[in-house]
């Protein structure tokens, strides 16, 4: 396919999965990301914020869609179907870490456009979001799958970033053909290095070479077809990260209340009193009520969590559309795993804070 290369102006979307801002202008500035320190030269580079949840799968919905995740049917990495609205889902939840990533595209509200759909031809690659590419989904077909399960499973980093490599020749061999007016090529393993050896680690730093190596690859072929003057190359992550020391054990405590907990992996719990759908290190939704088709608000359940919450004491946490507020409240200890050592709960009294009372 042959198109108008004087007129017609393309933007390659790169997404450095999980690279931190600072991590990214340190590489440029020592000289370890020549391409991207070239295009920063030509534009700017600043941090912008992510969305929330800020997890690999929702938070490319801003970028591709221009929409609040939860907006457009992505709520979280995991979500319960409480209305029993799709058509197949193991005990009615969804958890995109695994096999249900096939379901991306048709669980995000069809009425909203991809960006893959509003400007074509169009290629996307080992990307979270995928629906409306005319030439392909690079490393989600069956075939893809194939390749990166036993890595993805197995924990193998250097075989995920072996395949991930194949994925980005297999993109690059098309995006010099089809001349996409868009495409999105996300690069993960700057992600899953930063979850095994920390977010400031020399294999980061590995992974971020490979990002930068596939934005001058695309280059050198839009330079070589004569295309680069109307080429755009915009690089973005998707979102941040922490150091994580300590594991907040939410589905153990809520267990020690003596509720029945559905969560991930464990989803042949019956009638459970409440469904923990967990969406990184930081973030969980809690569905209560689960058999209840749909939603309530806060002030219609507090009666039956009382016990759990504990008598609510200090400052007061504004509830959402101008309800009733939540407070900072008392209870007990949930276990807590330090450096993956699961320790007992102490039965001792602790502060938190509600931050969201939304019910789905």
């Amino acid at each position: 396919m042959t198109h108008d290369t004087t007129v017609t102006t393309r933007l390659l979307l790169v997404v450095a999965d999980g690279v931190r801002a600072d991590m990214l202008e340190e590489e440029m500035d020592a000289g370890r990301a020549p391409a991207m320190a070239a295009l920063r030269a030509r534009g700017r580079s600043q941090p912008i914020s992510t969305s929330f949840p800020s997890v690999t799968g929702p938070a490319y919905v801003p970028f591709l869609m221009g929409q609040h995740p939860g907006r457009v049917g992505l709520p979280g990495l995991r979500w319960f179907d409480r209305a029993r609205s799709i058509k197949w889902a193991p005990s009615q939840s969804r958890s995109y870490a695994g096999i249900d990533i096939w379901h991306v595209d048709s669980d995000i509200a069809p009425q909203v456009p991809t960006l893959l759909e509003y400007a074509q031809p169009s290629i996307a690659a080992m990307s979270m979001i995928g629906r409306g590419a005319t030439h392909g989904r690079i490393g989600r077909g069956v075939a893809w799958m194939a390749r990166a399960a036993p890595s993805h499973f197995r924990g193998d980093l250097l075989g995920w970033r072996a395949v991930e490599r194949q994925a980005t020749a297999a993109f690059l061999a098309k995006f010099g053909a089809v001349r996409p007016r868009f495409s999105v090529l996300a690069i993960t393993s700057p992600d899953k290095f930063a979850h095994k050896f920390g977010c400031r680690s020399t294999e980061v730093r590995t992974a971020i070479r490979d990002v930068d190596d596939a934005i001058a690859q695309a280059q050198t072929l839009a330079a070589r077809g004569g295309w680069l003057d109307s080429l755009h190359v915009w690089v973005t992550g998707d979102h941040g990260h922490a150091p994580v020391h300590e594991h907040f054990d939410l589905h153990g405590w809520l267990e020690g209340e003596g509720l029945r907990v559905l969560a991930h992996p464990r989803l042949n719990v019956t009638s459970p009193d409440v469904v923990l759908m967990v969406g990184g290190n930081a973030m969980a939704h809690l569905y209560l009520a689960p058999a209840e088709r749909t939603r309530r608000w806060w002030h219609t359940h507090a009666a039956s969590w009382d016990r759990t919450l504990g008598p609510p004491g200090g400052a007061p946490v504004g509830g959402p559309h101008g309800r009733e507020p939540l407070r900072l409240r008392r209870a007990a200890a949930p276990h807590r795993a330090r450096h993956g050592r699961s320790a007992p709960a102490r039965r001792r009294r602790w502060n938190a804070v509600v931050v969201s009372c939304r019910t789905w």
